[in-house]
């Protein structure tokens, strides 16, 4: 990976981490185990992967919302997300989760 994309991956990480910490929920941490082992040396973390592994975990709403408002969305090129963007991510798919738990 470039810097900045093992940066990302491991940000992913401990943000998602940190959800599953204040809320219980432990199921969260597939998503980001699942992002962060794509993120290897030569194979850089690219925003179509990401929307690829959010539409995969039933996010395709958020995965749209995100691809709609990313720089060079629809080109493939490597996407460095800002942290209210990732903050965003996380807080849905956990929402998400909460929700399909309750049900």
């Amino acid at each position: 990976c470039q810097p900045y994309h093992r940066v990302f991956a491991d940000q992913f990480m401990l943000y998602v981490l940190h959800i599953c910490s204040v809320s219980g929920d432990t199921d969260a941490t597939s998503l980001a185990q699942e992002v962060w082992a794509r993120c290897q040396p030569k194979s850089p973390l690219t925003f179509n992967l990401v929307l690829k592994t959010l539409a995969n975990h039933g996010l395709a709403e958020q995965a749209e919302a995100q691809y709609n408002n990313a720089p060079g969305s629809g080109s493939g090129d490597a996407w460095q997300p800002n942290e209210t963007s990732l903050e965003l991510v996380v807080s849905a798919w956990a929402r998400s989760r909460r929700r399909g738990a309750a049900q």
